[in-house]
């Protein structure tokens, strides 16, 4: 029968391969600017003020306000507490990483003889602009569903994937009744659930820009500058997914499609999914800078879309478990029978062939800053920032960018942060929030996140040493399958704190 049932499927159904979604294209559209220590223990705020290198990837204006030469590094340490709730029960599991948050240089050429155009200034600077590092562990019983009924419906709605439904059909979580042409599952066809699920996702990767700044300087009062900017990412997830019936084995009845085929209820079944993710991507920025009064300073920058060449590697395990003892069928207890094969148990795996290269387009941002300068005591940067995830675009995946037009919506960030110099001390403070990415109507929860950061310096006429501590939380829904607000999701709770050190120089 399975040969059978194998011929139909290829004939009458497509054949789905794992594709991209909006919560992909989210992830490589928002940004959680990092960097020095400076920077960072600043709210990541330095659009207005500039002379900071990781201010190059927010307005590329302030490598035009150096009159001097300058070469940092910074290293970071992060660590993630997340805390997932899913059906009334609570878990949580900690991720660490470390990893470079900036290196970058400039180089200044200034002529205070010279009227008009008077300094030219290049900078570079690589800073980190996402961490991907995490771990998720969701546990709890279902009431209201199964995987398993997700494989049934996507397979009698023409969406047969090779990565999921074909290895479920494989596994006998799914069969085919060839007289009414439908999939189905004793699972689904007998609602009998309230099954333990748990799954764990661990993460790792981030992203990083590399920053190529060109500034001028017109008077000391403006500053004009361009950048290219060049992303790249990195991702990989590693998640195992199970549902347990063995403990509602005897109340689980196995049935007969109408051809008279017996089908087994499983006791459990295991997914693994390990998607690995690596490409990068192009964008320009333009940035100005006006300072209509010493301690004034006014600074507006554009950011063009970041044009994204990826490549995914999948694969997927199914493994399926039938227990060998006994059942109820039609009311009397027997014995349960194997499978066709006159096994217990059924595995299958399905994996890329090769890399899937596809291209995604993520938001421009316009962004505008306002920063205070009182004398050599104190700096103040406010800015707002809009970007609109709504228009993020995959080139030809056009299911998913309708997705990502109903889903996402435009956000403002904010920051701000402030630095007070005491002698060779700088004391500094400052502070995020980044608006919630998703429509309103999809009724999940707000995941917006706030940022809070401070920081000390010691600063030297040509060295310095920073040291930042960031700390941002947020909350985000995790769907198990369909990703509908009304199923029965996760609800988490993000922890991130970031710890960074700055060694820098200046020079002539």
């Amino acid at each position: 029968m399975k040969k059978i049932i194998l011929l139909f499927a290829a004939v009458m159904v497509t054949l789905f391969a794992f594709s991209q979604t909006q919560m992909d294209a989210l992830r490589y559209s928002q940004i959680e600017y990092s960097g020095t220590a400076r920077f960072v223990g600043m709210g990541s705020s330095f659009g207005a003020l500039g002379t900071d290198l990781s201010a190059l990837a927010i307005n590329p204006a302030g490598v035009a306000l150096y009159r001097a030469g300058e070469i940092n590094m910074t290293p970071a340490l992060v660590s993630t507490r997340i805390e997932s709730k899913f059906s009334n029960n609570l878990t949580q599991d900690f991720a660490y990483g470390f990893n470079f948050s900036n290196l970058g240089v400039a180089f200044s050429y200034v002529d205070d003889n010279t009227s008009g155009w008077k300094g030219v200034a290049f900078g570079f600077s690589y800073n980190r602009i996402n961490n991907f590092n995490r771990s998720i562990v969701i546990e709890g019983s279902n009431t209201e569903g199964s995987m398993i009924g997700n494989f049934v419906d996507n397979a009698n709605s023409g969406q047969y994937g090779v990565f999921y439904e074909k290895p479920a059909f494989e596994t006998y979580l799914i069969d085919f009744d060839e007289n009414v042409k439908e999939y189905f599952s004793p699972i689904t066809d007998l609602k009998k659930y309230n099954q333990l699920q748990k799954k764990t996702i661990y993460n790792k990767g981030g992203m990083g820009e590399y920053d190529f700044a060109l500034g001028i300087n017109y008077e000391d009062l403006i500053y004009i500058g361009t950048n290219l900017g060049v992303q790249t990412a990195n991702y990989t997830e590693f998640a195992t997914y199970r549902e347990e019936f063995a403990e509602y084995s005897e109340t689980y009845l196995s049935v007969t499609d109408t051809s008279g085929y017996y089908i087994p209820s499983p006791d459990f079944f295991t997914i693994e999914e390990d998607l690995t993710t690596n490409g990068s991507g192009v964008n320009i920025k333009l940035g100005m800078i006006a300072r209509p009064l010493d301690w004034a300073r006014i600074g507006i920058a554009y950011h063009s879309p970041t044009f994204f060449s990826l490549q995914d590697m999948f694969t997927t395990t199914f493994y399926s478990h039938y227990d060998n003892g006994k059942t109820t069928i039609n009311g009397q207890i027997v014995d349960k029978k194997p499978l066709p094969d006159g096994k217990y148990s059924a595995e299958y795996e399905t994996t890329d062939t090769e890399p899937y290269t596809y291209e995604l387009t993520t938001p421009a941002r316009a962004i505008g800053s306002l920063g205070f300068v009182i004398k050599k005591f104190a700096l103040i940067n406010l800015e707002a920032e809009h970007v609109d995830y709504s228009i993020a675009r995959y080139r030809k995946l056009y299911d998913a960018n309708d997705d990502i037009q109903t889903d996402l919506t435009s956000a403002i960030n904010l920051r701000g942060g402030m630095e007070i110099r005491l002698g060779a001390l700088a004391i500094r403070g400052g502070f995020g929030y980044y608006g919630n990415p998703y429509n309103t109507k999809l009724n999940r929860t707000d995941a917006t996140k706030y940022i809070f950061s401070g920081g000390l310096g010691i600063v030297s006429e040509d060295f310095y040493i920073d040291f930042a501590y960031s700390q941002a939380i947020y909350k985000d829904d995790y769907f198990m399958y369909n990703g509908t607000a009304n199923e029965l999701h996760a609800s988490l709770n993000f922890a991130r704190g970031i710890g960074l050190v700055t060694f820098g120089m200046r020079f002539d």
